[in-house]
């Protein structure tokens, strides 16, 4: 839910940097699983 609402705010206001950021959360995310 977090995640669903900080992702498309980061996009919206840094496509670029978001684009980085949200592959490294993924693996995160994967790891904590």
């Amino acid at each position: 839910m977090d995640c669903s609402s900080r992702g498309p705010e980061f996009n919206s206001q840094q496509p670029r940097g978001g684009s980085q950021p949200s592959v490294k959360r993924s693996d995160t995310l994967f790891w904590y699983v």
